[in-house]
């Protein structure tokens, strides 16, 4: 397949919803709210015999382009057939494109020196932690959850998360789970925590342990670390007049 890079007007660029997806109206709205020009880059456009143009790759892109007012845009185009040839390049390009994994779109967000991004790894690696797609220690694969925390309570909140998990459970894989971080989270973040007590509380458990109880736990539904948190304030709130609740 020959293609040619030109500059083509997006109004002439048409979208075949017979074989593309249905247009996300909120992706494409965090398309533009998050606009990079370098990191569009081209769209893929088929061009068929009766010289009319189709974008098999890059829609969202289209339409956001099109939003921030841009009329010509960059597109790698190649001869179409029609719509049957489109849509087996659309499945080989999408089906083969191996997605990005988020540890990866993590360190690029450190290395672009994102706010947030180093502000985790920096209380990660003072746990004595790092951030890598490992199922071993001392590695942690859960960004999305620390995400989480930091948003919840920010460089505090993410530092004692860490801290408990060290001194609880030194050199246990199974301690860095998302759910176990984010389990602590919740409650460390809740009124009336003591840090202390909680330390000396989950020392005594295994992680395997409470998060098997988590699995059967049904006081609190949705998010998985919601029950770990529960099971641990089961234990946490033993001979508490004042009970911790998350």
């Amino acid at each position: 397949m020959t293609t040619t890079v030109d500059r083509l007007t997006l109004a002439d660029i048409y979208v075949d919803y017979t074989y593309q997806r249905e247009t996300d109206p909120s992706y494409v709205t965090a398309l533009v709210a998050k606009f990079d020009p370098d990191a569009v880059g081209a769209l893929s456009v088929g061009l068929r015999p009766d010289g009319t143009m189709w974008v098999v790759d890059g829609q969202h892109r289209l339409k956001a382009l099109v939003e921030l007012g841009h009329s010509v845009w960059e597109c790698s185009v190649f001869h179409s057939s029609g719509p049957e040839h489109e849509a087996r390049i659309f499945k080989r390009m999408n089906k083969d494109r191996k997605a990005v994994n988020a540890v990866t779109v993590f360190h690029a967000e450190v290395v672009e020196r994102d706010a947030t991004a180093c502000g985790i790894l920096a209380a990660v690696e003072s746990a004595g932690y790092s951030i890598a797609r490992k199922k071993s220690w001392p590695h942690i694969q859960s960004v999305s959850e620390l995400r989480k925390v930091w948003k919840l309570g920010g460089e505090d909140l993410t530092t004692r998360v860490l801290q408990v998990i060290r001194d609880a459970w030194p050199r246990e894989k199974d301690a860095l789970q998302g759910c176990i971080v984010g389990g602590l989270a919740l409650v460390l973040n809740a009124t009336g925590t003591n840090q202390g007590r909680l330390l000396n509380v989950v020392s005594k458990l295994s992680p395997v342990f409470i998060v098997r109880e988590s699995d059967a736990y049904a006081s609190y539904s949705g998010q998985r670390a919601k029950k770990v948190a529960g099971v641990i304030l089961e234990h946490y709130n033993k001979r508490l007049k004042h009970k911790v609740q998350v």
